[in-house]
């Protein structure tokens, strides 16, 4: 079956409508993670607790349609939904008021406020608003319509009375509101404006606010609402960055006129959406402009099916492109390069971020690059002179606005060499090459416990190079890599894999790390065996491949100490670390106290980092060990702290986002008991910063609570556990006067 025949017999209207945001519930495919926060903070409100909302995106990104969305669920959970669309004139605070409380009371009316539409009062109000007269009609006791009619232009409406009036409006109306404001940019016009909308909304309870605007809106937003977080949840809208959404917006309209795409002899044949999300990058209004022009296309009998071909190419590139100075410099000098410089621009611009080194390694792994780096880094300097291109510390960047952007898709895609602009990352490739050379993904059965791990807090993610950081105790080649080779006939899984780009000498990490987990069993540990052999050769050695595994066949404890003392390399020592740092975690029990801290001790003979560093410090508080406290917290101190890992706290242990706080809690503590309260009060001022800098970094609500329950359990942490009464009155003390 093919859709021109299907057409023939009944005609259908074209579905796709590229023009206008989507309206109803149902035609809004993908945006889960969007649609999931704007349900939870309507629930929230509902309940009394206003976070408000701000959808932030560029230009044609989904932001009305998405909405509208939030219409539709706030009008459902028994909100009245006041929907305010701005424009370039609304931007004094006279005339955004004088819109917001036009539509706050006709959307208030029209849900039955104070008799509804056809009732005297909103009668009175419309007279008074349209022709600035009557002003003594009955208003039952709404002073602001009269102030808006009387106020010249250029004045200004009183907060307070702006603040009685929504209260009044909240007391009479028995649903909560929710202003949902179009076009918020306008907002940035004037910071006046926001202000006011900050004064007077912030402390009433039944208005929920959503915003939508470009990026452009967020800093003054920011500025004005500090700190944003707190009173603001920013929803980005964005491209679709799931091959499943744009899937879904290509078969959601056809779907919804009885169309059953797919590819089944029943069904109607639609294009790879991969090729429609690198072609449209992911951006729904492409995504419906490029299947508008592919349906009617086969309506006009060029096509039976949508198909992605030059012609549909050329009409979508046309539609985007249709403005006076389209042909900017960077378009001219596109139509400028040769074949082969397309494809050198096609290799340079593959993934953000990435060196040109990692580039060519890229390219060399994916063997559609048999040049040498020397040659790429001449390529890409010449597409440079020409405008093309600017290399910012050895990356190749792409600066294009929305124009070029898109004409480079287009173009790129009808010369036959199409380039993915979608932001991947060097990441995302390298993990698509160890997915697709590792054969089917599994995931091992009831691994065995030790010094490989069971949980992800184990696994060796320190250093996957020996040679890092002036460590020189080993060959570069992994673990696991080593004892495959040196016992082929012991069977094993590999269950995690890492992808590093090193130097040219292979000394040394430079590039990104890949890694991926739970990939593949035994039966085909061997084939990624021969896949790392495959991509280091082939890469000249700019590629390492690490190759790990949560079960092989289980040496003995002692034999692992033996081959660690003989230059094991270092993210081993850390694995191990680790090992016994969570076997002293499982056993800090007043039974097996003493066996808990042997496995302490040996964790710190492995490797001293701060969780065990921490960790010793706290027995040291305990016994009131003082000097050593304050040793093993200096020492940890001045390690790097890895966000969430356990601390401990009184006489337990438990989970939080930064140890490097407990860290120097512990330090204050042991100085205090030494009597060295001078350096006391440098590290607890050190330590009320870094606090502070947490909450500052935090991105939500949900967040800062957090940090703010981390920063009391700090405060109280000594006290629970050290007995010395004296010592707790100098922390109280001392707290208090920093």
């Amino acid at each position: 079956m093919n859709l021109a025949d299907l057409l023939s017999d009944t005609p259908f209207a074209n579905p796709y409508d590229f023009a206008n945001p989507i309206k109803q519930l149902s035609e809004l495919v993908g945006r889960d993670s969007q649609k999931r926060d704007i349900q939870y903070y309507i629930d929230l409100a509902k309940r009394g607790t206003n976070i408000n909302l701000a959808l932030i995106g560029p230009r044609a990104a989904g932001k009305t349609s998405l909405l509208n969305y939030t219409e539709a669920i706030a009008h459902k959970s028994g909100f009245t939904p006041v929907r305010i669309n701005l424009n370039t004139s609304d931007a004094s605070p006279l005339d955004l008021f004088s819109k917001i409380f036009d539509n706050l009371f006709t959307a208030a009316c029209m849900d039955d406020y104070l008799g509804g539409l056809d009732a005297a009062f909103y009668k009175n109000f419309r007279r008074l608003r349209d022709t600035r007269r009557d002003m003594d009609l009955d208003l039952h006791g709404h002073q602001v319509p009269r102030h808006l009619s009387e106020l010249p232009e250029g004045g200004r409406l009183s907060e307070s009375l702006i603040d009685r009036e929504l209260r009044l409006i909240g007391e009479n109306h028995v649903k909560p509101f929710a202003l949902l404001i179009d076009e918020a940019d306008v907002l940035s016009e004037t910071r006046t404006g926001l202000e006011m909308l900050r004064n007077v909304f912030m402390n009433q309870g039944d208005y929920l606010i959503v915003l939508a605007g470009t990026p452009r809106l967020l800093p003054e937003l920011t500025e004005v609402f500090s700190p944003i977080i707190r009173q603001f949840k920013k929803v980005n809208v964005d491209r679709f960055e799931h091959l499943e959404e744009t899937r879904k917006c290509m078969c959601g309209p056809l779907e919804a006129i009885g169309i059953n795409p797919g590819y089944g002899a029943d069904e109607i044949p639609i294009p790879n959406p991969a090729l429609v999300h690198r072609l449209t990058g992911g951006r729904p209004y492409e995504i419906r402009l490029l299947c508008h022009f592919m349906f009617r296309r086969v309506e006009a009998g060029y096509q039976t099916n949508l198909e992605v071909t030059t012609r549909t190419i050329e009409l979508v590139q046309q539609e985007l492109t249709i403005r006076e100075d389209w042909r900017t410099p960077f378009i001219a000098a596109l139509h400028e390069l040769s074949e082969r410089e397309m494809q050198h621009l096609r290799l340079v611009s593959r993934a953000q971020g990435a060196s040109i080194t990692e580039l060519w390694a890229l390219a060399r792994t994916l063997n559609d690059f048999a040049g040498t780096l020397p040659e790429l880094e001449d390529a890409a300097r010449a597409l440079e002179s020409k405008g093309i291109i600017t290399i910012d510390d050895a990356a190749p960047v792409l600066m294009l606005d929305d124009l070029e952007d898109v004409y480079l898709r287009y173009y790129s895609q009808n010369l036959g060499i199409p380039m993915d602009l979608t932001r991947t990352t060097l990441e995302d490739h390298f993990t698509e090459v160890l997915s697709n050379s590792s054969g089917p993904q599994t995931q091992p059965e009831d691994p065995d416990v030790g010094y490989w791990g069971e949980s992800k807090d184990m696994r060796f993610t320190e250093s996957v190079c020996c040679r890092q950081q002036g460590d020189t105790d080993g060959d570069w080649d992994d673990w696991l890599y080593w004892w495959f080779v040196e016992n082929p006939e012991k069977e094993f899984d590999i269950t995690e894999c890492d992808l590093i780009i090193v130097d040219p000498n292979g000394q040394r990490p430079i590039g990104k790390t890949t890694s991926l987990s739970g990939i593949v069993g035994p039966s085909r540990s061997q084939a990624l065996v021969d896949m790392k052999q495959d991509i280091e050769a082939r890469t000249a050695g700019y590629v390492r491949i690490d190759l790990r595994s949560r079960k092989i066949f289980t040496p003995s404890r002692d034999q692992i100490i033996e081959a660690v003392r003989f230059g094991a390399p270092t993210h081993v020592k850390h694995n191990c670390c680790r090992y016994h740092l969570n076997e002293f975690y499982a056993l800090w029990e007043p039974a097996t106290r003493n066996e808990a801290i042997n496995e302490l001790k040996t964790s710190l003979a492995f490797a001293e980092i701060n969780e065990n560093c921490t960790a010793m410090a706290h027995v040291c508080l305990i016994n009131e060990d003082w000097v050593g406290a304050a040793t093993w917290a200096r020492k940890g101190s001045e390690l790097p702290a890895r966000g969430d890992r356990f601390y401990a706290s009184g006489q337990h242990f438990s989970y939080v986002r930064d140890s490097v706080v407990f860290t120097l809690y512990d330090l204050a503590v042991a100085q205090i008991a030494l009597g060295e309260l001078a350096e006391a009060r440098r590290v607890v001022s050190r330590l009320t910063r870094l606090v502070e800098s947490l909450t500052t970094s935090a991105t939500s609500s949900g967040e800062i609570a957090r940090i703010d329950r981390v920063d009391g359990a700090f405060r109280c942490r000594g006290v629970i556990r050290v007995t010395n009464r004296d010592v707790v009155n100098e922390i109280l003390a001392l707290l208090a006067s920093v």
